[in-house]
C-alpha cells in the first residue's frame, strides 16, 4: 500500500487562479496556528499547490470547489506531482465576512480528529490569508451570498454572520481586555479582504440525491450521528445536503472501521460551521437527531418523482 500524507502535513496552500494583481502574482494562503494533534506525526509544513476546478456546491457559509493537485513540496525540497498520498480533495472557501464561521467548522473537524475518515471527511486544515492591495477574488464570480441549498425565504442574506457573543472575564492582556481582543479578531475575520479555506477530502453523492432509503442506510446514518454525539459535538445543521456518501475507494481512501459499531460507515456528515461543543448527554442529543432523520427521510420519500 502506498504511503499516505498525514492530515497535518500541509502548512501552506497556493491556489492558482484564485486571485491576482495586474502582474498576476499568485496569492499564498497561510495557516492559522493550531494546537498539536494528539495522534498525528509532527506537522511537516509542506506546501501544496492546487488549481481550482468546477464548483461543487454553495452553502450557508461558503462555496465548495473541486481541485486538482499540482504539487506537494516538503521542507526538505522533495516534491511530488502526481502520487502525493492524498485522496481527491476539495476546498470550502468562506463567503465574504464568513471566515469566522469557517474557523469554527475547522475547530470542529480538529476536535473530532479520530472520526475523520470514519464519520466525517478527512480535513487537511484551515488556511487563511489577507488579500494584498490591488488583488481581488477572480474565481468566485457572481452569486456568492446566495445559498442554493437553503430553504430560507427571509430577506436576510444566508451569509450574514451573527454576533454570537460570549461572556468574558474582563481580564487585561497587553493593555487590552479579552473581550476587546476577541472583538478585534471578529472584525478582522469579517473583513472582505480575508480569504479562508478548508481543505477537505472530496466525498460522494448527497443524501438529497438518493432515491431509495432502506433500513440499513437509515441505521448507518444514525450510527454516524451517534459517533459525533459521543464526542460531545452538536452538529446543528442536520439536512440531506450535509449527509454525503463516503468516497469511492479507489481513488479515495478506504473507510476506517468504527470501533463503536464494528463496521465501516458508508456515510459522512459535513458542514459544522454552527457546530458546538456541548455537555448535553449524548443519548439525549442523539434522540433529537433520530427524530430529525426520520422526518427528513420521510419528506425526501414524499418528494420523489
Amino acid at each position: 500500500m502506498k504511503e499516505t500524507t498525514s492530515i497535518n502535513a500541509i502548512g501552506e496552500v497556493v491556489v492558482h487562479g484564485l486571485a491576482a494583481d495586474a502582474s498576476e502574482r499568485k496569492q499564498v494562503v497561510h495557516p492559522e496556528p493550531r494546537r498539536p494533534p494528539s495522534t498525528l506525526p509532527p506537522a511537516a509544513n509542506a506546501r501544496l499547490d492546487i488549481s481550482l476546478s468546477e464548483k461543487i456546491s454553495d452553502g450557508r457559509c461558503g462555496r465548495t470547489f473541486r481541485i486538482t493537485v499540482d504539487s506537494l513540496t516538503f521542507s526538505g525540497g522533495a516534491t511530488a506531482h502526481h502520487d502525493c498520498g492524498l485522496p481527491p480533495l476539495c476546498i470550502k472557501m468562506a463567503a465574504p465576512g464568513m471566515s469566522r464561521r469557517l474557523s469554527k467548522e475547522a475547530w470542529c473537524y480538529e476536535e473530532m480528529e479520530k472520526l475523520q475518515g470514519m464519520a466525517i471527511p478527512h480535513c487537511y486544515g484551515w488556511f487563511e490569508s489577507e488579500l494584498a492591495e490591488g488583488h481581488q477574488i477572480v474565481a468566485i464570480g457572481a452569486g456568492i451570498g446566495v445559498d442554493s441549498d437553503s430553504d430560507s425565504t427571509s430577506g436576510k442574506s444566508n451569509y450574514e454572520d451573527s454576533d454570537d457573543s460570549e461572556e468574558h472575564d474582563g481580564s487585561k492582556i497587553g493593555g487590552q481586555s479579552n473581550q476587546e481582543m476577541q472583538n478585534a479578531e471578529k472584525a478582522r475575520l469579517k473583513s472582505s479582504n480575508v480569504i479562508s479555506i478548508l481543505l477537505l477530502e472530496e466525498l460522494g453523492e448527497r443524501l438529497l440525491d438518493v432515491r431509495e432509503f432502506p433500513q440499513p442506510l437509515r441505521d448507518d446514518i444514525h450510527a454516524v450521528y451517534e459517533d459525533i454525539c459521543e464526542m460531545g459535538i452538536e452538529h446543528g445543521d442536520c439536512r440531506p445536503q450535509n449527509i454525503l456518501r463516503a468516497a469511492n475507494c479507489p481513488p479515495g481512501f478506504p473507510s476506517i472501521k468504527c470501533p463503536r459499531h464494528g463496521c465501516e460507515h458508508q456515510w459522512r456528515i459535513i458542514d459544522f460551521h454552527i457546530g458546538r461543543k456541548t455537555n448535553i448527554i449524548p443519548s439525549f442529543l442523539l434522540d433529537g437527531y433520530g427524530s430529525d432523520l426520520k422526518h427528513m427521510i420521510d419528506e425526501l420519500k414524499i418528494t420523489l418523482p
